[in-house]
């Protein structure tokens, strides 16, 4: 399980500086770490292993002047059970929930499982337990 994080900060009242992303990047504890000036303000990426333990609490910090944190997270592994990207946003310290998105993989087994429900329309094969697999596989609920 691994993931990549891209905080995209919109510069608020109080800009922000190189040495202030940088200090906010090893604070978040991500590897292989890009820091780069863009014409709205700056973006902080890399990979960790885990969600990194304070990535919304400094996130939150640094919105607090005016600015709006953007914060993406993708999971580069094909599991089923997790969601494959998640984006939060921060403005003014606030996290703004309204604009949360959440995206799901498709189950690994994807091709196999809709085999198993056009089976079972034709006849050969449980349709109830077919369909069952496919849907929790797409919602991550499969036992």
């Amino acid at each position: 399980m691994g993931q990549y994080t891209v905080l995209t900060i919109t510069t608020g009242t109080k800009p922000l500086t190189e040495k202030k992303a940088t200090k906010a990047a090893d604070a978040i504890e991500i590897h292989d770490t890009e820091i780069y000036e863009t014409d709205a303000g700056w973006t902080i990426a890399g990979h960790s292993k885990y969600q990194p333990d304070n990535l919304h609490t400094i996130a939150a910090r640094l919105s607090r002047h005016g600015a709006t944190v953007t914060v993406s997270e993708e999971w580069d592994t094909r599991d089923a059970d997790t969601p494959g990207t998640t984006t939060t946003t921060y403005r003014n310290g606030e996290h703004q929930p309204q604009h949360d998105q959440e995206t799901h993989l498709a189950p690994a087994d994807l091709h196999a499982a809709l085999a198993a429900v056009r089976n079972a329309l034709d006849g050969n094969g449980d349709l109830i337990t077919a369909s069952r697999w496919l849907v929790d596989g797409f919602d991550g609920t499969r036992p």
